[in-house]
Order: structure tokens, then sequence, then C-alpha cells
């Protein structure tokens, strides 16, 4: 399956909130829509999902409209939704009959997914009584249900512990493998690098890249050197030029072949720069992407 969205935009009055937008994502392949906050990401997933009207612009999935679908769409929201006050195995069964299955498929789909989440005991306790990643596993559960091809999650890691966020990732590697087509809107970079095949950008409205992680890194990747000073002076170390101060005190540069490691060294070693530690690292997908918003 492939969903493609081409040339979608919104517009509110004067205001052009996305304009133009296209890319496409398809079953097998996990892929991310990333952005500042206001960029654009949600409205895009709203107006793909027909809860917000497009100005202009095309949503397909295999050449039908993807609004037409929703029953073969596990969508998760930005802004949760889910009744604390009702029982865990009452409110996945509501939700699933939502999706057109009988309570009896709902029931037995729910008590698998509450089985593997090892809460299968609890199923008649409230809502309310579960820890609050419990709470968004229980929401994640529930656009799952129904067995839809289609997923989509708009920031699922928001609110995870480290535990939970594993869970999430390991959740979205055994969607992949069967076969889904999964869209994945998060702030979260550090997690989808690690599960992501395909990346859209979009930067104040537009979109600014679409393509495989592979080939974004290819393009704006390389290696960073990481260093850390002991005793020199903040204006010594800016007197470099080319150094960019980043977090705890550490200072980056970009390498290439024209500024190598060993370049860097010695012109610190000229300068008479104390060095505590560094190290040489790829960059990440976050690093490529503010180094985009700020270009």
């Amino acid at each position: 399956m492939k969903v493609e969205i081409s040339n979608l935009t919104k517009m509110y009055g004067e205001f052009c909130a996305v304009k133009d937008v296209s890319f496409d994502f398809q079953s097998g392949r996990i892929s991310a829509l990333i952005g500042r906050n206001g960029s654009g990401k949600t409205s895009t997933i709203r107006m793909m999902l027909g809860t917000l009207a497009k100005s202009s612009g095309k949503v397909l999935a295999d050449g039908k409209s993807l609004a037409q679908q929703l029953n073969n769409i596990g969508y998760l929201s930005e802004e949760r939704g889910i009744y604390i006050k009702d029982s865990i195995i009452g409110q996945l069964v509501y939700f699933a009959s939502l999706k057109g299955m009988s309570r009896k498929e709902a029931r037995i789909s729910a008590e698998k997914w509450l089985d593997k989440l090892g809460i299968l005991d609890r199923k008649n306790d409230k809502v309310e009584t579960l820890s609050k990643g419990n709470q968004q596993k229980i929401q994640i559960i529930a656009s799952l249900l129904h067995n839809p091809d289609i997923v989509i999650f708009d920031e699922p890691f928001s609110g995870l512990d480290p535990v939970n966020a594993k869970f999430l990732v390991d959740l979205l590697m055994e969607l992949r493998k069967e076969n889904k087509c999964i869209l994945i809107s998060s702030h979260q970079l550090h997690l989808l690098e690690d599960v992501c095949d395909d990346v859209a950008i979009i930067s104040y409205s537009n979109l600014i890249y679409k393509g495989s992680l592979n080939n974004l890194k290819e393009e704006k990747g390389g290696k960073r050197l990481i260093i850390k000073f002991a005793n020199s002076s903040k204006k010594d170390i800016e007197e470099i030029g080319y150094l960019e101060a980043g977090d705890d005190k550490k200072y980056y540069v970009d390498l290439n072949m024209n500024r190598t490691c060993q370049d860097v060294i010695n012109d610190l070693f000229i300068k008479n720069l104390e060095i505590e530690t560094f190290e040489v690292k790829e960059k990440t997908l976050n690093d490529i992407f503010i180094e985009m918003e700020e270009a």
C-alpha cells in the first residue's frame, strides 16, 4: 500500500499554514514527519484524515481518497482522548466498535493486546488506576485493535518514560515487519532515527526535504568533532573562529577534507588551549534538522 500526499495546502484567510506539501509513505517502511512547533505537521495530518478541511491538494491511498478509508487507519492524535473512569476492557471494546468490529472480535483483540502488555489481569480496572505510561499504551492499543493497514501516530512518545518509549519502538518495528504503512510525527528525533526509513521535513509551512534517512545523512551528514576544554577562557576559545558552542560547555566543529580532526587539534595546540576531552561522532538526525532549520 502507498499513501500519496499531493500539493496539500491550508489557508486561513491570507495566512498559509501548509503550503503545497507533497510526499508519500508506503507499506513495510516507517516514515517520519518532522518540524518545529507550528510548522504545519499536525495540520497536514488532520487534512490527510479529513478532520481539517484542506484548501487544495489530494491524499490518496492506493488511488482512493484516504479520508474514505478511515476504518483501515490506526490514528493516535496529538491530543489524547481516553475516558479514565471506564474500565480498560470496556474502553478498548468501545473504540474498536467505532472501527466496525463486533464486540466479540473487539474483546478477543483487546485481551490479546492486554496480555502482551502484561496487564490482562487488570482488564476490569478503571483506566485511571493505570500509570500515565500505561494509559498511553492503552491509547496506542486502541488505535491498533482493528488491525489497520495504515498507522498514523502524532507525537506518540509524548509523556513516555524510557521503558515505555522502548516498548513503542519495539512495537513500531513489529508493525513494519507486518508490512504496515506507517507515518510518525514526533519531536523525539533520537528515537525516530532508530526506527524510520524515510523522512519528510516541514519548515515554516513548506516541505524542505523528502526522501530516505540514509540519503539525508549522505547529503547533510558527516563527522563532527566535539571538544570540552579544561581551563580555557571563552574569549580564547572563540578566537579560533570556527568552533560552535554546544551543550554542557562543549564546542563542536564539522569535519571535512579541508578541516580534519588533526587540523583542529593543531590549531588548539598553537593557541595553547587545554583540552579535557574530545570525540568524533557522526552527525545525528537532530544535528542535521537544526542545521537545515537555521540555514
